[in-house]
């Protein structure tokens, strides 16, 4: 699910239009990212240098926010919701979400810290709200996946993942239905190779490129 905003009298999207204006999207077709699941990848996208730029950070901010109630029709005592962020990508936009939803915020680490208190998750968790794990960017869902399962055995309730990007992979996909969960994302894949076939920063070629290695992806066993 994409955020639409008109501009110039045509339909784009938000999250595209921003990440693009940042200089947030990387390519390299003859020297692929490795990600840290192994996958190789000729895009790699920073939604980290969102959090720099005021104004796109307020418009996404807002657009997320009318999506987490779009969600949740409206936010009542029968449907207490809380915002669980996924450290570190996921925390500004978690803090910004429970800020504007007047909700309660957590954030989830990868991993337990070796002193103090040695805890994975930072916040009181209240058993009687439904969590909403929030995340920057989505590619084999690990993280997010990761961070929710934290938090169930920890006791709180979680069904749905928000974040600003998804990569579309089909393993996100697979493993979200999985575990169980929801993804709801403000960009995508395919809405921001698109806009950047029609901002013409990409050629015909490039945008074939880039669709025929998510093809490769999708095809993988």
């Amino acid at each position: 699910m994409t955020f639409l905003t008109r501009q110039n009298g045509e339909m784009v999207d938000l999250f595209a239009q921003a990440i693009i204006a940042v200089g947030g999207v990387t390519l390299s077709l003859s020297q692929p990212f490795v990600w840290r699941s192994g996958i190789s990848s000729p895009i790699y996208v920073d939604a980290r240098r969102l959090i720099s730029e005021p104004a796109l950070r307020r418009q996404l901010k807002e657009s997320a926010v009318q999506m987490i109630q779009k969600m949740h029709q409206a936010i009542s005592e029968q449907e207490a919701i809380g915002i669980a962020a996924v450290a570190t990508g996921g925390l500004p936009w978690g803090t910004l979400l429970a800020d504007a939803l007047d909700v309660p915020l957590i954030y989830v680490r990868s991993s337990k810290k070796t002193y103090g208190r040695e805890q994975a998750i930072e916040g009181e968790i209240d058993p009687k709200r439904r969590y909403i794990i929030v995340e920057d960017v989505i590619s084999t869902g690990g993280s997010a996946i990761k961070a929710a399962t934290a938090l169930h055995d920890a006791g709180g309730e979680v069904r749905e993942v928000f974040a600003l990007y998804t990569y579309e992979l089909p393993q996100a996909r697979a493993a979200f239905l999985r575990a169980g969960l929801t993804l709801r994302t403000l960009g995508t894949f395919h809405t921001l190779i698109e806009t950047m076939l029609q901002e013409k920063m990409i050629t015909s070629e490039t945008h074939q490129a880039l669709q025929d290695w998510h093809q490769i992806l999708a095809e993988a066993p």
